[in-house]
């Protein structure tokens, strides 16, 4: 078996892309151990969460199951687990199973779950907000103010700490743990996915359906194009690689690459 690679050297030995496992499952999240890279969990939709430390080669569920479908899955500093389901609002695992974390949830559709370097947690509802929570899931109060358009995408924390929440009508900062939020758009954007630039803090990219993938170098003040549209008009996801390579996840073209200043087709056996 190959040793677990990273960078660049990844890239090049596990080109082309290959499916590795949860064949056949819808897999809506994914979250990364917060202290190994090779812990990686996954919400898979109608199956529950998956464990990976391997790096994502090999998965094993956790024990446990849910009434709902499972959209999201993340970890706190603390190492609390996650889970945020489409029907039941929150559930927290305590390492044998699973139990609800959802009092004073007004909306029990989640389809997005975030937690900061603080341990403040946060779940997306698809149409009250953002909920957070400062007790481990225990409680939960509204964190809309500045938020504008309640239907939540997705939610993510940048490395320098600040929390982005990704709407049908654009995207909102938050840099006091969600208790008040900025509007940094583009309005009118169904913002699906963010990715960081890791040294510098003004530069972010964006994933939306009505204009492709969009990067900032300003902290969102200003938004602009990345290539040329074409294939790319509508993206989901979003993510820039070790070696600065930017990939984007398109609804039914497949996986994408920017490279010479345009957009061009990774080969997945998948659309």
């Amino acid at each position: 078996e190959q040793p677990f690679l990273n960078g660049r050297a990844a890239l090049e030995a596990y080109s082309p892309w290959a499916q590795v496992a949860l064949a056949g499952r819808q897999v809506p999240g994914l979250a990364l151990s917060l202290g190994s890279d090779r812990v990686v969990f996954a919400a898979a939709r109608s199956d529950g969460i998956f464990r990976s430390q391997d790096g994502g080669r090999t998965w094993s569920a956790l024990p446990g199951s849910f009434g709902a479908s499972v959209e999201a899955v993340t970890v706190c500093p603390s190492g609390l687990l996650y889970a945020g389901t489409w029907g039941e609002g929150v559930y927290r695992f305590d390492g044998a199973g699973w139990s609800q974390a959802r009092n004073g949830l007004l909306q029990l559709f989640v389809g997005a779950l975030a937690c900061d370097e603080a341990g403040v947690l946060y779940a997306g509802t698809y149409d009250q907000g953002v909920f957070r929570s400062i007790d481990d899931g225990a409680t939960w109060t509204p964190a809309n103010s500045g938020l504008g358009q309640l239907q939540l995408l997705i939610l993510a924390v940048a490395p320098q700490g600040a929390v982005y929440a990704g709407t049908r009508g654009g995207a909102c900062v938050s840099e006091d743990h969600g208790v008040t939020w900025r509007a940094i758009g583009p309005a009118g954007s169904p913002v699906y996915d963010f990715a960081f630039d890791p040294l510098d803090p003004s530069r972010l990219w964006i994933a939306t359906t009505n204009g492709g993938v969009l990067t900032s170098g300003n902290g969102g003040r200003d938004w602009s194009p990345v290539g040329d549209g074409g294939p790319l008009s509508s993206a989901y996801t979003v993510t820039q690689a070790a070696d600065g390579t930017l990939y984007a996840g398109t609804p039914n073209n497949g996986v994408f690459r920017f490279q010479d200043g345009r957009w061009l087709p990774d080969e997945l056996a998948v659309t």
